[in-house]
């Protein structure tokens, strides 16, 4: 998940202007939004219920909205997920996977 939410931002990189002229950008950062969100979805209930703060549910909406209604997707839309959503969603991510990889190296 990490990895998808690194590649949206590398995508996203030169900027909103370039984000909506570029469609094969557009095209690229929805891809790893659907790649975040079946990542999501493959994680054991378990997992997802003990870090409940973060909104998996959303995440794996936005992956079936990409998916399944891809005619309407809306490009400021996304790029305001990727402004507003993505940063904390990335600090979560990353805290559980900490959580979860301390617990394993004990």
């Amino acid at each position: 998940m990490l990895a998808a939410i690194a590649e949206i931002e590398s995508f996203a990189a030169d900027g909103e202007a370039a984000f909506l002229a570029e469609v094969r950008t557009r095209r690229a950062v929805e891809r790893s939004f659907e790649i975040l969100g079946e990542a999501a979805g493959r994680l054991p209930e378990s997992v997802r219920q003990r870090f409940a703060d973060v909104p998996w549910r959303v995440v794996i909406d936005h992956r079936n909205r990409l998916i399944h209604g891809y005619a309407t997707v809306d490009p400021a839309r996304v790029w305001a997920t990727i402004l507003r959503d993505l940063p904390p969603l990335r600090i979560q991510i990353a805290h559980v996977r900490n959580i979860l990889q301390n617990e394993e190296n004990a």
